[in-house]
């Protein structure tokens, strides 16, 4: 029998079970998506007052939003991070709009596999799928990846996670939010993984998403789309129940939804962020969206942000023709690797959408995520900022107009220690001496300051320890300098203090 057969009649075997669902993420959605009158934003909330995606303000009173499969959640379940498509018509003249639909993507909602936190490379492992947490990783219910470890410890607790954020080819998800749920997983809970199926054997009937293997049974009754092919490279979602925590159970399906890749109907405008596939020219690129690939046409496309590549993260606004999704722009976003931690230095601009902290002046746009992590206030923005105002700022540094462009603005209670924060790539190195991050000169000192190397272990401090951390850094790493003294100046400066604490400087890996 040949294979292609062999794959249909396995496919018609699938429509047997429990449900196999094909969904159009673009049809039957009322008033918000067809005919060229609708919309479509593909992205992460960037904060609320309505609810906010890729710099557009979405009315939400008549919204019906869905969250694991469940439809008419209330808009207070959606969080900041969460990536979401939203159906609706919007202005791209004014940034607003008029959401009917809001559907939330989460990409694995499972146990933690055993030992599942690496804190070098900054990733968590998720019911076989490797995720990628970056600065502006945000945290819902549990600080940090320290935290999920310590809940963790090796393999008593397997807590269970969900995660939201666009996968890149190799199907690695870089999370734009990450929630603990529980604990610990229970195996008569249901785990969910999303994303490119791999190995499918239709003698086992198995294959895999990510490292996780999943099985389906042959029961039910589905109708199938007559040209549906089940085989390796669509993109599905399963859920059911797990055999085993820790990484080595089975997902027993009872429930397999194959994605359709389109962003959107016919004309509709669309805005959507996600990873590039392939393609080094914005004329013509493969975007990752939420359902598969995606082909885009930006010849008539204005360019920002960089040249366009395989793995860089883009924001893409067009319109769909047929199946191609024509953009009228498209921004490289840079690498988030950034990190200041300090308080606001005067009033903000909010007309220019800036503020200063360290003497940098920070950009914000409409794609700027805004929470409000001290005093809990969801709608907040830049109009709720004020001068000597804690905040977590994540972006990247333009060196030219000496701006970091914000990513993430956090407001925070209070710093560690009553002292500034600063992460980035380094420049400018003198040997045993000082480095320069987004422009403030970092002095190294010798008797209060700890280094660590690139594998995360302590080097210790004085002069050894400075002679094995200067050895292995170079221009570009990304060095965090935690608990220094800032001091204004040409150029501004941060140096260890005296006493405890002392201050520490170390590698970071950044997964953006």
């Amino acid at each position: 029998m040949g294979e292609s057969i062999r794959r249909r009649m396995m496919f018609m075997a699938l429509a047997l079970f429990v449900p196999v669902v094909f969904t159009s993420c673009g049809g039957g959605l009322g008033t918000t998506a067809g005919g060229g009158t609708g919309g479509t934003g593909i992205g992460p909330v960037t904060g609320f007052g309505s609810v906010k995606v890729n710099g557009v303000r979405y009315a939400t009173d008549n919204v019906n939003i869905v969250i694991g499969g469940v439809e008419n959640r209330p808009e207070s379940e959606l969080k900041v991070g969460m990536r979401v498509r939203v159906d609706g018509v919007f202005s791209a003249a004014d940034n607003t709009g008029t959401a009917g639909r809001i559907e939330v993507i989460r990409e694995v909602r499972g146990p933690m596999d055993d030992n599942g936190v690496d804190n070098v490379l900054n990733r968590l492992r998720v019911a076989g799928q490797t995720i990628l947490v970056n600065p502006a990783t945000i945290f819902d219910n549990v600080a940090d990846l320290l935290a999920l470890q310590s809940l963790q410890a090796g393999t008593v607790r397997h807590p269970e996670v969900e995660v939201h954020g666009p996968a890149d080819d190799n199907g690695f998800i870089h999370a734009t939010y990450v929630r603990k749920n529980a604990d610990d997983f229970s195996l008569s809970d249901n785990a969910s993984v999303r994303g490119k199926m791999k190995n499918f054997n239709s003698t086992l009937r198995t294959f895999t998403v990510g490292n996780q293997l999943v099985s389906f049974p042959l029961i039910g009754l589905e109708k199938v789309p007559p040209t549906a092919v089940f085989a390796d490279n669509v993109f599905l979602e399963a859920k059911g129940v797990l055999t085993a925590v820790g990484g080595s159970g089975t997902l027993r399906a009872s429930r397999i939804e194959v994605l359709d890749n389109a962003v959107g109907s016919n004309n509709d405008a669309v805005r959507v962020e996600g990873y590039v596939v392939s393609g080094t020219s914005k004329d013509s690129f493969v975007l990752l969206g939420p359902g598969g690939k995606v082909n885009v046409n930006g010849v008539s496309a204005t360019l920002s942000g960089g040249t366009v590549a395989p793995g860089r993260k883009v924001q893409v606004e067009g319109s769909v023709s047929g199946a191609t999704l024509r953009a009228s722009v498209v921004r490289v976003r840079p690498a988030g690797s950034v990190q200041v931690e300090a308080a606001v230095s005067g009033t903000p601009n909010v007309a220019a959408g800036t503020f200063t902290v360290l003497t940098k002046k920070i950009q914000t746009d409409g794609y700027t995520r805004f929470k409000d992590a001290a005093g809990g206030l969801r709608s907040f923005g830049l109009t709720n900022l004020l001068a000597d105002d804690n905040v977590l700022v994540v972006g990247s540094y333009d060196e030219a107009g000496d701006v970091v462009n914000a990513i993430l603005v956090e407001k925070i209670a209070s710093l560690d220690s009553n002292r500034p924060f600063l992460q980035g790539p380094v420049a400018n190195e003198v040997v045993n001496a000082s480095f320069t991050i987004i422009g403030i000169r970092v002095n190294a000192g010798y008797s209060n300051t700890e280094y660590f190397a690139k594998d995360g272990s302590s080097l210790g401090s004085g002069p050894t320890a400075v002679t094995a951390f200067f050895t292995a850094l170079v221009n570009a790493d990304v060095v965090k300098v935690k608990r220094g003294i800032f001091i204004t100046g040409t150029p501004p400066t941060i140096t260890e203090g005296a006493g405890t604490p002392e201050m520490e400087v170390e590698f970071e890996e950044v997964n953006d």
